[in-house]
């Protein structure tokens, strides 16, 4: 096994390959965490891939009720899911902590239906970010979705990441979570051009 730092995924994922069996996803369990790392490493993942999250009820077991990242991914994953029936499991038989997804065939394909459910996982970066990406990390998701993704799922990026540094700049998020940035990332609007428009 080999540990690949610093950065985001998308720095090393070219590293590990594709054709990727098994991902275990356990990272920042906030906003855009969890979320973006599932992006970064779908397209590597082989058919059927095997997807187990931690933390799926991090947000009531810790009280944080803003850091539900990894529930609502979890939930939003297309295929066959699991859980644990025993043990794990602090609220009952309906909140278990931990779980797989066999994911359906196909998530990447080039048709209507697979879009659809790229929408959807592109889509859970609109919620409220918990914490600012870095100004190098911005450029390399902009890299990553340039060459990963369509050019709609791009400039879709782009917008929410125009979306969430205004919610920074005003304070209108964020403001009560204890691990809190200590001051936000002014994005440059050269950086978001960069998609090529």
């Amino acid at each position: 096994m080999e540990f690949f730092s610093p950065g985001l995924a998308c720095n090393h994922i070219d590293k590990v390959g594709g054709d990727i069996d098994l991902c275990i996803i356990d990272t920042m369990h906030s906003y855009p965490g969890e979320a973006l790392d599932f992006l970064f490493v779908l397209p590597y993942l082989s058919k059927n891939a095997v997807v187990i999250m931690h933390d799926l009820t991090f947000h009531i077991l810790c009280d944080v009720s803003y850091r539900n990242v990894c529930s609502v991914l979890f939930s939003s994953f297309f295929g066959r899911k699991h859980y644990l029936r025993e043990n794990y499991i602090h609220y009952g038989p309906n909140f278990q902590n931990i779980g797989y997804c066999v994911l359906d065939d196909n998530q990447l394909d080039d048709n209507q239906m697979e879009e659809e459910k790229l929408y959807v996982y592109f889509k859970l970066l609109n919620l409220p970010w918990n914490y600012m990406l870095k100004k190098q990390d911005i450029c390399d998701c902009i890299e990553f979705f340039k060459l990963n993704y369509t050019e709609d799922f791009l400039v879709l990026f782009l917008k929410i990441l125009e979306i969430q540094q205004k919610w920074f700049e005003t304070d209108k998020i964020n403001f009560y979570d204890k691990w809190r940035p200590k001051k936000s990332l002014s994005v440059n609007r050269n950086m978001i051009n960069s998609s090529g428009k």
